[in-house]
Formats: C-alpha cells, sequence, structure tokens
C-alpha cells in the first residue's frame, strides 16, 4: 500500500496535467500544423517548454512554482 503523501502527490500531479491539458494539446497542434507561420509555431514551442518546466518543477515537489510556470 502506497504512502498517504505519495498518493497526494499523484493527485496534485494529475491536478495539474488535467489543468492545462487542453493548452498542450493547442500547442501541439500548432506545431504538428503545416499551415501556421513558422512565428505561431515558435511561440507555441515556447510555450510547450514552459508546460514542460512546470512538470519537472512538479516533479521536484515545488508545486508553487510549476503551476507559475504552467500558468505563463
Amino acid at each position: 500500500m502506497a504512502k498517504v503523501s505519495s498518493v497526494q502527490k499523484n493527485d496534485r500531479r494529475r491536478k495539474l496535467a488535467d489543468k492545462y491539458a487542453e493548452r498542450r494539446a493547442d500547442c501541439k497542434s500548432i506545431i504538428r500544423s503545416t499551415k501556421t507561420t513558422e512565428e505561431a509555431k515558435d511561440d507555441a514551442l515556447g510555450a510547450s517548454w514552459l508546460l514542460t518546466a512546470a512538470r519537472a518543477h512538479l516533479r521536484a515537489g515545488d508545486y508553487a512554482e510549476a503551476e507559475r510556470r504552467a500558468a505563463e
């Protein structure tokens, strides 16, 4: 049986992932589209990297920083 703190940590991760899943999907579709401009692709790629950084902070346990990075 998992420790309570591990279960809570996984719940926080799941909530953050669910909260920003739509934004991540939008970024992916912009990046993969052949009809978007390079500038739009660069902006979407930057936003995608911010979400990746947010996940890294979340794994490290810095929940406030993860939320801040994901909101940028």
